[in-house]
């Protein structure tokens, strides 16, 4: 099973369905699409996932709509001894097989100094957003 989806090509995802249209929007923003699994079973998945791994992360709204994740850390190498995630999933069910997610993703960097820093560069945030959702078997991966 693959994890890359390259502009149009389809790959299967952990509830075996197909997953494309995998977009970065902006700097801090970028969306994805789950085909061929209910949007219940997506919704589910992502909740026990979050849960599994211990991440925060709770619904904003009586309609269930926005997810918030986060923050949470894990450790970097170079200019970061951390990075701190913050994520803002808006999940919008299209049908009964389809699914669209929205990312907003917030990161900073705890520089050697003990300073949190925003991180602005759109390759180190698509990175580390990409490395969070495959984390979570999450379909997305951009080239």
């Amino acid at each position: 099973m693959t994890r890359r989806l390259i502009l149009v090509s389809c790959f299967c995802v952990f509830l075996q369905g197909c997953a494309k249209d995998v977009r970065l929007l902006n700097p801090l923003d970028f969306e994805l699409k789950v085909i061929d699994i209910t949007c219940e079973e997506v919704i589910d998945s992502l909740i026990q996932r979050l849960e599994e791994r211990e991440i925060t992360s709770w619904w904003v709204g009586a309609e269930k709509e926005v997810l918030r994740v986060g923050p949470f850390t894990n450790s970097a190498t170079g200019e970061f001894r951390e990075f701190r995630h913050q994520y803002e999933l808006t999940v919008t069910c299209a049908n009964e097989l389809s699914t669209e997610i929205k990312v907003k993703a917030a990161l900073h960097g705890l520089t050697n100094d003990g300073e949190w820093k925003a991180i602005t560069n759109v390759k180190v945030i698509e990175k580390r957003s990409l490395e969070f959702l495959n984390d979570l078997d999450f379909p997305a991966s951009y080239n």
